[in-house]
């Protein structure tokens, strides 16, 4: 979230900004920032930074130190209302112009273990919007409704970089305008512009509109027999996939894969007083920005079949599931406390009848005593020694999952990396992202804490206990030009704490560009309407093994008969199996059963296990969660990390090609006092994805 920090008239630039919160383990974390970024007019005598920081828990406060060079300027806490504090895994949507009927119509509750979860939706203006793409982390959606008054016309070009960053990383933008300000706002050489699916080529009237009451399930008319027809904007050479037309096939919403993320656009006015009164107003707004998520009725299906189990287990989001096979560390061994019960027994009977019958009957002398009670004590000593040098490593232990996504069609890729450390010992660790070692051109990276979302122990919807004695680290932020264009962020981490025998949860992201860019990326899929699948050729566009590959797109699973060696071409339709995309996430075991008629019956199984902890398994369900059929399948949301989740651009005319690697993606530095730290990797898992572009075949080629 984005703290603000204004310089009054007189007061020097400021050089570091420290801000002191509490991370997911309740631990005291600054946040240090050298030289922030000035946002504002830098003409002005006041002068205004923006910084980034992450509440862990519900603190009560922040504390905000200023400094100019060395000297410190000015030292505040900053009280925070409880109320404006938002849980981990709720969605959040930003609404820019327009009035308050986009944001009223998005304020539905979703059913959750812990009650409900309302989505939020926030309107802001130009002066409030962040100017950094990793302030617009939390943000599910952001909505532009272009009019005369817009917001959009007031942000300046930090604003609109980092909404063009993240979408081109996972958002999803929504995009509609009136008919007048289309010249002016929506032009091909504006900066929302570009986003347009299309080329717009002047005003249409709607005139029936059934197909978008149909869109949305509504049986309440928008225009009635005899109604005013609605102006919209005609849209031509439409770059995406319409996914409602009127009855004359003009596109009235188009969708287009941008990067990682999605625009939407709407050729209708959203803020058009004639669909603002439209019964099933916030039905139309809420898919348009919520996209293809599971029904309601598979969200009660699976609180009343799985919500149980959840419970017992201590979370409710899928994230939470994959701390699991990451807290397991096979070096370390756990010690039953039925052992520990028959050493403190065997203790007592030696220093008591024992030590006893030794004395009076051996030896006869009961003063030696002073000499047989402390080796009983050293001994017993030794051994609880021995045991726990036996059930835990010399060396700090890593598990890591690490997803990299690359889109062959802008040539950029991003990692996401979860790692848990085990230190037998206690540690104040420098933790940093080494060079890559894929051949990926990195050029940003954020490494920070990782907690589990929600109320349950341990999670971070609870109220902080600032009692807690735990040395405070810090989380560095630096910038750095990467292109000669633009500042990259990096973030690391400085005397992150482990405490003995204890671990610690840490994510990172990393953004880059491939090897040779989208020219790189070689592939010839094209959709076939005919039988509703793809065929063609790709190739491995790596110098490295992929196992366990696959091909995702629309509905449909094409399971690869090999590996995918480093270069090697594939033809798609000889040489893979195709199967329901569905059933393959779901695992659906089929079997062949007669009836007393002698015919076939399909009975299918496997449910999802939140027990399981096959890490692979659970990261195939993050990637893929909404095609899996969402909480209706795994009876868990997935709201804290839902940009891993790649559901949507299978829609999109994008095909996606997954695959397993032996090799490290992510290199973690660690070093403590500047010294580096003997670091083995336990468990690593890495998966990749690689976005292809999928051509639609047209009639004429058929």
């Amino acid at each position: 979230m984005p703290v603000r920090v204004k310089a009054t008239s007189g007061q020097p630039a400021l050089t570091r900004i420290e801000v002191f919160a509490r991370d997911g383990a309740d631990a005291p974390v600054c946040y240090k920032f050298d030289q922030p970024q000035q946002t504002g007019d830098s003409g002005t005598d006041e002068k205004s930074y923006e910084v980034l920081v992450r509440l862990g828990h519900r603190v009560s406060q922040i504390g905000v130190k200023a400094f100019a060079g060395d000297n410190l300027v000015d030292e505040l806490q900053v009280p925070i209302r409880q109320q404006n504090l938002l849980e981990s895994i709720q969605p959040l949507t930003l609404v820019l112009g327009g009035g308050t009927e986009i944001q009223n119509s998005l304020k539905t509750k979703v059913a959750s273990f812990s009650g409900e979860v309302a989505p939020v939706s926030i309107r802001m203006s130009a002066d409030q919007f962040p100017v950094d793409a990793l302030g617009l982390n939390a943000v599910q959606a952001i909505v532009i409704a272009v009019g005369n008054d817009s917001a959009v016309v007031d942000l300046n070009e930090l604003q609109q970089q980092a909404i063009s960053k993240w979408l081109h990383s996972g958002g999803r933008l929504v995009i509609s305008a009136k008919v007048d300000a289309v010249e002016r706002l929506l032009a091909k050489d504006s900066w929302v512009g570009k986003f347009v699916p299309g080329t717009i080529e002047g005003v249409r009237q709607l005139t029936n509109s059934s197909r978008l009451e149909s869109f949305v399930n509504s049986r309440e008319q928008l225009i009635g027999v005899g109604g005013s027809p609605i102006d919209h904007l005609q849209v031509t050479a439409v770059d995406g996939v319409v996914l409602v037309a009127d009855s004359k096939k003009q596109p009235l919403v188009v969708k287009k894969a941008v990067g990682f993320g999605e625009v939407v656009f709407s050729t209708i006015d959203l803020n058009h007083p004639q669909l603002t009164g439209w019964k099933s107003y916030s039905s139309l707004v809420q898919t348009l920005v919520a996209g293809a998520k599971s029904t309601q009725v598979e969200n009660r299906q699976s609180i009343a079949s799985v919500g149980g189990a959840s419970a017992e287990i201590g979370f409710s989001d899928l994230v939470g599931q994959m701390f699991a096979p990451l807290e397991q560390f096979s070096k370390v061994q756990f010690i039953p406390f039925t052992a520990i019960a028959i050493l403190i027994a065997l203790y007592i009977l030696c220093i008591g009848p024992l030590d006893y019958y030794l004395l009076r009957r051996l030896f006869g002398r009961m003063e030696l005593t002073w000499i047989t009670f402390p080796l009983f004590s050293i001994l017993f000593c030794g051994i609880a020694w021995g045991i726990s040098t036996w059930s835990r490593p010399a060396q700090l232990q890593t598990n890591q999952l690490e997803i990299i996504d690359v889109d062959a069609v802008s040539g950029r890729c991003r990692g996401s990396v979860w790692a848990n450390l085990y230190s037998p010992s206690g540690h104040n660790l420098d933790v940093e992202f080494a060079p890559h070692a894929l051949g990926f051109k990195q050029d940003e990276s954020v490494l920070s804490w990782h907690a589990l979302p929600g109320g349950k122990m341990g999670g971070m919807n609870v109220r902080s206990s600032s009692n807690v004695s735990v040395q405070e680290y810090r989380q560095s932020f630096g910038r750095s030009s990467a292109d000669g264009s633009r500042s990259a962020v990096h973030v690391d981490l400085e005397d992150f704490p482990v405490q003995v025998s204890s671990s610690r949860a840490l994510f990172g992201s990393w953004g880059g560009s491939f090897p040779g860019g989208s020219k790189g990326i070689r592939s010839n899929l094209v959709f076939q309407q005919k039988s509703q699948s793809i065929a063609g050729t790709l190739k491995n566009p790596f110098d490295f093994e992929l196992t366990n590959c696959r091909v995702y797109h629309g509905n449909w699973a094409y399971l690869l008969d090999a590996p995918l060696g480093p270069g090697e071409p594939l033809n798609l339709r000889a040489e893979s199996s195709e199967r329901p995309l569905r059933a393959m996430l779901n695992r659906l075991e089929v079997e062949e059963e007669k009836d007393d008629n002698n015919r076939n019956h399909r009975s299918q199984s496997k449910r999802w296990e939140v027990s399981g902890v096959n890490i692979s398994r659970i990261a195939e369900m993050m990637m893929f969660y909404d095609a899996a059929g969402g909480k209706g399948y795994t009876g868990l949301t997935h709201g804290y990390q839902s940009f891993i989740d790649f559901s949507e651009p299978l829609h999109l005319n994008r095909a996606i090609l997954v695959g397993e690697i032996v090799q490290r993606g992510a290199d973690l530095k660690i070093t403590s006092d500047g010294k580096p730290i003997d670091n083995e990797l336990d468990q690593v898992t890495t998966m990749v994805r690689v976005l292809l572009p999928v051509k639609v075949e047209s009639k004429k080629q058929r």
